[in-house]
């Protein structure tokens, strides 16, 4: 038995041990379950007032908070709980975090599935993508990044999609906005912001956010609860003209010089601040002068100087590149040396190598900052460069009126103004992307806001001429022309360089096609007339099936034979949001020459509509043995309260259908 003993006793200890293993073990794998951190689960349990028959998914939280050091250091932390309804809201299971690598240093980034259970699965690192913004660039690096995480394919009805930002920010603007409200229905927005002592902070609300703060200690905290989703309908404002969001300044102690954040208290501040920093990019060295004179030094007036420098700029590559953004949000242009020795630069880069290269040959202008894809957009209270998006070039002219792109300042005249990045317009004609009401001029002391020209319809045209013969089987042969001018000649320009000639004739006979059964054309050539903003579309066509011949003694057809650009095509039912309407016209004269032995027994009803936002009419008569039909429809620019939207409803119906009335020819 001794001798048995000890490899007992060694027996029993191993046991004891593998059990201590076993307990310990279990004790780690319970300690190291993953767990959502508190303020999910607190987000999860928070009453739910919205109703979400029609969501596929809803914030529970939203929220941004932003801790200042003493240093002006601003940590930002934001955070979304997002529940999960329905197979189609899996899709939102995403986090996403846009930075850039000069700026902003990354803290944290982490996201959580928490099941209806209370499984937490935590989002491994190995899923999160970090990929460049505009990554084309040749010498150069885009600082712009996005880093995202995405779990959509781990979700289901009734899962919480929870995720967290820590970023520290090292840019020198100390201004932020906050949205309330997105596209999904949100249980509680918040905006936080921790201050030390004698920092100040002052709130700028729009669209009914909350204009004092609740004090949470140190903290100052606007929330908003309840928010149902953003509507969005077609031409309609954007969301800033209506949904609730708030612009702050964060203002350091006076006399604090060692803490670098700026902040502006008026628009003619933000272009003290930035218009010397556009001045030295601007600067003019050997290169800009050669290249000048070699694009422009032939010209014999200054107006074909500009033409000529604005076209060659219009064909340096657009990529969109945010450097040093650490200085100034991404804004501050590199210098047009630099941009024109790479070729390539964005919508800054671009305007301030036109700059310098107009600058070498005696002609001023000045960086314009604009809003694109934001008519009435605009915060005027909150003077901030955040509100925009886009850089073009304002040029002092002694041109007449008659330029589309003018604007008059009290100090510098009238400006041309002009946007190297559309290479579809040119000079003196409004490009195809639309603007806001206003834009910042960068003129140091005589700099501010200035009120954009506004799009008019005789500068935003389309003229059809068509000429064709009816024959009395009810064929049709004959030409079209048409003539787009302005915003209509850069849009088909566009079009046309970036189509095959097999994809634009397919897109012609589809456009026939709306009009004339199984139409052939035997001839289509283009003519683009690029300084005069004129596209001419011009072919021969025809169709055995055009009139319809019933009884053999009646010919029916509608000589309205293409659509009509400029008229909307509108949802019925209710609107809730304004009616945007840009400026166009559009006028047709069909000349179809009758067939022997056949007369006029019936023309198209006239029509006449007159409204406040546009004018249409319609009318056909006999001349000889020609049936002359005309058209006109012009549009004003504006907006349409949403209670008139039926008075436009009506009024495009009535358009759409006199476009359907028919003559009727009968055979003598």
């Amino acid at each position: 038995m001794r001798l048995h003993l000890p490899a007992l006793t060694f027996g029993i200890a191993a046991l004891r041990l593998r059990i201590g293993i076993l307990f310990i073990i279990t004790l780690v794998s319970g300690a190291a379950r993953d767990k959502a951190p508190d303020w999910v689960l607190v987000a999860t349990r928070h009453p739910v007032t919205l109703s979400t028959e029609s969501c596929d998914a809803i914030i529970l939280l939203h929220e941004n908070r932003l801790e200042v050091s003493p240093s002006g250091a601003i940590v930002t932390r934001s955070r979304t709980v997002t529940r999960i309804l329905r197979p189609e809201g899996r899709s939102r299971a995403v986090a996403s975090l846009a930075y850039v690598t000069d700026g902003t240093k990354i803290l944290s980034f982490q996201a959580w599935v928490v099941r209806p259970g209370g499984e937490v699965v935590v989002a491994p690192r190995k899923q999160m993508v970090d990929a460049v913004v505009h990554t084309t660039a040749l010498e150069l690096y885009g600082e712009a990044r996005l880093q995202s995480l995405r779990m959509g394919d781990q979700v289901g009805p009734g899962d919480v999609f929870a995720s967290e930002s820590v970023v520290e920010e090292r840019g020198i603007i100390s201004q932020r906005a906050w949205n309330f409200a997105g596209p999904l229905p949100i249980q509680r927005s918040v905006m936080a912001v921790d201050l030390p002592p004698d920092w100040q902070v002052r709130t700028f609300p729009f669209n009914g956010a909350p204009d004092t703060a609740v004090r949470e200690g140190r903290t100052q905290v606007w929330s908003m609860e309840g928010l149902n989703g953003i509507v969005t309908e077609p031409s309609a404002p954007p969301p800033s003209t209506f949904a609730p969001w708030i612009g702050l300044n964060l203002t350091p102690p006076p006399g604090a010089r060692s803490i670098r954040r700026v902040v502006f208290s008026s628009w003619p501040e933000v272009s003290a601040y930035f218009s010397p920093l556009f001045d030295t990019a601007a600067a003019v060295d050997a290169s800009i002068q050669a290249r000048a004179r070699e694009v422009a030094g032939a010209a014999p007036s200054a107006r074909e100087q500009i033409n000529a420098l604005c076209r060659h700029v219009q064909k340096i590559n657009y990529i969109s590149i945010q450097l040093d953004a650490a200085s100034a949000g991404g804004m501050i242009p590199r210098s047009a040396a630099r941009v024109l020795r790479c070729n390539y630069g964005d919508c800054k880069d671009k305007t301030t190598l036109l700059r310098a290269l107009l600058s070498s040959q005696g002609i001023p202008s000045y960086p314009l900052v604009v809003a694109v894809g934001s008519p009435q957009g605009l915060k005027v209270d909150w003077a901030s460069p955040g509100q925009f998006n886009h850089c073009i070039l304002a040029i002092p002219t002694d041109e007449t009126p008659s330029d589309e792109a003018v604007l008059d300042h009290p100090e510098l005249g009238r400006l041309l103004i002009f946007d190297p990045t559309d290479a579809f317009t040119a000079p003196g004609h409004l490009g195809s992307a639309p603007l806001g009401r206003q834009g910042l001029l960068l003129a140091g002391d005589k700099g501010g806001l200035v009120t954009l020209p506004e799009r008019r319809p005789e500068t935003s045209r389309v003229e059809r001429t068509l000429k064709a013969q009816l024959t009395g089987e009810g064929g049709i042969s004959g030409t079209l022309e048409e003539r787009r001018l302005g915003l209509p000649s850069s849009i088909a320009r566009r079009e046309r360089r970036a189509e095959t000639e097999s994809a634009f004739r397919s897109r012609v006979m589809k456009s026939l096609g709306a009009g004339l059964m199984r139409p052939s054309v035997s001839r289509l050539e283009t003519k683009d007339d690029f300084d005069r903003a004129e596209f001419r579309l011009e072919l021969e066509f025809t169709s055995a099936f055009f009139g319809k011949l019933m009884r053999n003694e009646l010919i029916v057809f509608r000589p309205a034979v293409l659509p009509q650009p400029g008229a909307l095509k509108l949802r019925p039912g209710p609107r809730t949001l304004p009616l945007l309407i840009d400026a166009s016209a559009f006028h047709e004269r069909a000349e179809i020459a009758l067939p022997d032995g056949w007369e006029v027994e019936e023309l198209t009803t006239p029509t006449q509509l007159k409204f406040p936002f546009g004018t249409y009419s319609a009318s056909s008569r006999q001349e000889g043995r020609l049936l002359v039909y005309e058209r006109s429809l012009t549009l004003q620019a504006g907006e349409l309260p949403a209670k008139d939207y039926g008075t436009a409803l009506a009024f495009f119906d009535k358009v759409l259908q006199s476009d359907q009335n028919p003559v009727v020819l009968k055979q003598r």
